[in-house]
C-alpha cells in the first residue's frame, strides 16, 4: 500500500466491467474525508479546503477529489481483476481440461 499503480495499456476485457465497479463505488454518498484518507493511503495528496462538516469547502474542490478518487480506485480495482485473472483464470495447471459431457 502507498506504491502507485501505474498502467501503460488497459485490457479491453476488464475496462468496463472496472469502470462500472468504480461507478457504482464513487458516488456522491461517500464521505468526503473518508475519501481523502483512502487517497492517502494510495499515496495520493489533495490540498482540499473542507468545511466544517467535513465536506469541500467549494464546487472545484469536490470535482478534483472525486475525479482523483475515480482515477486512483480504477488503478487498484484493475490491478486486482488482472491478477486474479492471471493467477486464478489464466494458469493451465488451476484447470481440468474436460470434454463436452463433463468427464476427462
Amino acid at each position: 500500500i502507498g506504491r502507485q499503480i501505474e498502467l501503460d495499456i488497459i485490457d479491453d476485457r476488464f475496462q468496463q466491467m472496472v469502470e462500472a465497479y468504480v461507478e457504482r463505488n464513487s458516488g456522491f454518498d461517500r464521505k468526503f474525508g473518508a475519501v481523502l484518507n483512502e487517497l492517502k493511503l494510495l499515496g495520493v495528496e489533495l490540498k482540499i479546503a473542507l468545511d466544517e462538516n467535513g465536506q469541500p469547502a467549494t464546487e472545484e474542490g469536490r470535482l478534483q477529489l472525486t475525479e482523483a478518487y475515480r482515477k486512483e480506485l480504477f488503478k487498484a480495482v484493475y490491478a486486482c481483476v488482472l491478477t486474479t485473472d492471471t493467477l486464478l483464470f489464466s494458469h493451465q495447471s488451476k484447470f481440468k481440461f474436460t470434454g463436452n459431457n463433463g468427464t476427462a
